[in-house]
């Protein structure tokens, strides 16, 4: 956890005082699935706008190599997006070593790989 919290690209995912909302180990349920995200955090931009992210904790250095996880991280996104309709649901691994890997692109439109 300390490379997690100690990494430039993991820091303003975990700054309390700069999130509109944060939640870790949170439960939800979507098309038959419960879930249990590891961590989701709203952030505002400086003009307002808001941008939810679901943040999947992964050991492995190459989370965005496995189907599975992929498949997950989709999941995932796809019921917050539903819970948030209209704003913005990103999604990213982080890895054991602190690093932020955005697959945001690698899953959008993917309903028909993982459905």
């Amino acid at each position: 956890m300390k490379a997690i919290l100690g990494s430039a690209d993991c820091a303003a995912f975990f700054d309390a005082d700069a999130l509109v909302w944060h939640g870790n180990e949170v439960p939800l349920s979507w098309n038959g699935h419960d879930m249990r995200l590891d961590r989701l955090v709203c952030r505002q931009d400086a003009a307002g706008a808001r941008t939810w992210w679901v943040l999947d904790y992964k050991l492995n250095p190459a989370p965005q190599r496995n189907p599975d996880y992929l498949q997950q991280l989709w999941r995932y996104r796809e019921a917050v997006m539903a819970l948030q309709p209209g704003e913005p649901v990103r999604c990213a691994f982080i890895t054991g070593q602190g690093r932020l890997i955005d697959c945001t692109e690698a899953v959008a439109g993917a309903a028909d790989l993982f459905a």
